[in-house]
């Protein structure tokens, strides 16, 4: 990329703009890519992205290079939005998996019945939802009869941990598990 004079260069004021939109998109990220995130987390960042990637160059280009830079970033933010899109449908299949694999197990075994396991809306859609279903106050709301048992990411208050269910994750490689809790009382 060769630097040229262009009388359509950003005017003087265009970059603190642009740094400010910088600036926010740092301050945004750098606190969220060191602790837990989920890719939703990533959404407000995409208009920032995108306000600095259509704002005018700051620097005047040689005639087209500005084009392609503009076309090799939002190849960049394509290929980075579908592979956070692969990555967290893969951990949603994997944790799902897990509490599947934890709720027949907990089913299977004889332990509980589907009426006392709050498994999550799929689970207890399937196996506890009749039409005159009354919602008990303290417990979830997706047709919870009795709670003794509960499946969770993690520990929970007055629960023993029954068992845990660990699975992959890609986008955050640390320890994950579904675990099954029993109420203590």
């Amino acid at each position: 990329m060769t630097l040229a004079r262009s009388a359509r260069a950003t005017p003087l004021t265009d970059v603190p703009f642009f740094l400010f939109l910088l600036m926010c998109t740092g301050l945004y990220l750098v606190p969220m890519l060191l602790t837990n995130w989920y890719d939703r987390y990533l959404l407000p960042v995409l208009p920032l992205l995108l306000a600095m990637l259509c704002m005018n160059r700051t620097i005047a280009l040689a005639p087209g290079a500005f084009r392609v830079l503009k076309a090799t970033a939002a190849c960049l933010i394509l290929l980075g939005t579908g592979a956070l899109s692969l990555f967290g449908t893969a951990d949603y299949l994997a944790w799902n998996r897990a509490r599947w694999m934890a709720l027949a197990d907990l089913v299977n075994s004889g332990e509980a019945t589907p009426q006392q396991i709050d498994g999550g809306l799929e689970f207890n859609g399937v196996y506890t939802l009749t039409p005159d279903y009354q919602a008990s106050p303290g417990k979830s709301w997706w047709w919870v009869n009795d709670d003794l048992y509960v499946i969770a990411f993690a520990p929970l208050p007055d629960r023993q941990l029954v068992k845990a269910y660990p699975f992959k994750s890609w986008l955050h490689p640390m320890e994950n598990r579904i675990v099954v809790l029993r109420r203590t009382q």
